[in-house]
């Protein structure tokens, strides 16, 4: 009996260790503007992934390649591929962002698109910057390990850009929010859509937008799991400069975890059971 109660004592100081521990607790929330972080050496990956508000390295950024939504081989489902640090975006005042490739300070943004700055991700359709045949993304990667519930909420404004003081082309836009499974090793949709430029024919301005709610209650996330948010042109190369966005703003909150037993959890259980029929065979 002495050695019983050491056990279970033991027992339940590994388990308050471990309870206390835990760097997640419910309502932690995750937004990627907030915990957006610089990179450390233009033209390198380091800092991507970037780090959430514990510390852990959760945002994903890079570039993908494939065809739309009902092509053989849909952008979204590829590998994505790292960007590197710009720190300062030529021709632009949104300051640093990671990109396909990096040239140098003050130097043509030719062959380095698509950008992704703090606020949005970007595809640059213009044919003069050879760069339509990528688009961005990130990943969302899951820290807290197995039976992590996630409500989702927030949205995604696509947006319109270029040269055109009129005649401005429809140039559809499909996005999607998708969730990986590690242990299938495929994508669930959370949302998937295309939209249109609202001034198409007329000249692109600040009206030339779209905004769309999100909304996702109770999403699981295992261990090895990751939320894909990404978006890409469905339109030729355009002649007259043309680049989309999609600024997000996604609020990802935990509610909770469900417990999962542990490896001491289960050896403790199972040393109680041998001890209990030791007990057993002796009364």
């Amino acid at each position: 009996m002495k050695y019983f109660k050491q056990l279970m004592g033991a027992c339940a100081l590994m388990a308050a260790i471990s309870a206390h521990s835990a760097t997640y607790a419910p309502n932690f929330v995750w937004q990627r503007w907030a915990d957006w972080t610089p990179g450390a050496i233009p033209g390198a990956s380091n800092g991507n992934p970037d780090d959430d508000q514990a510390g852990t390295p959760v945002w994903r950024y890079g570039y993908l390649t494939g065809g739309v939504f009902n092509s053989v081989d849909p952008w979204f489902d590829n590998s994505m591929q790292p960007a590197v640090w710009d720190d300062v975006w030529w021709g632009s005042n949104v300051g640093g962002v990671w990109a396909r490739n990096y040239f140098g300070p003050n130097v043509d943004n030719d062959n380095a698109n698509p950008p992704i700055s703090r606020w949005s991700l970007y595809h640059d359709v213009s044919e003069r910057t050879h760069s339509s045949d990528y688009t961005s993304a990130w990943d969302w990667v899951n820290p807290v390990g197995h039976g992590a519930i996630l409500n989702i909420s927030g949205t995604l404004k696509f947006t319109w850009e270029g040269h055109f003081a009129n005649s401005s082309p429809l140039a559809p836009i499909e996005g999607i929010v998708a969730k990986f499974d590690s242990s299938s090793g495929t994508f669930s949709t959370l949302w998937s859509g295309t939209v249109l430029n609202p001034t198409a024919g007329a000249a692109l301005s600040s009206a030339s937008a779209v905004t769309v709610p999100m909304t996702f209650v109770g999403v699981r996330f295992d261990e090895g799991d990751f939320l894909r948010v990404t978006f890409r042109a469905d339109t030729p190369e355009s002649s007259t400069p043309l680049w989309l966005g999609m600024a997000d703003s996604l609020y990802m909150r935990l509610v909770s975890v469900v417990p999962e037993p542990t490896v001491f959890e289960l050896i403790c259980v199972g040393l109680a059971m041998v001890f209990a029929v030791r007990r057993l065979r002796r009364g």
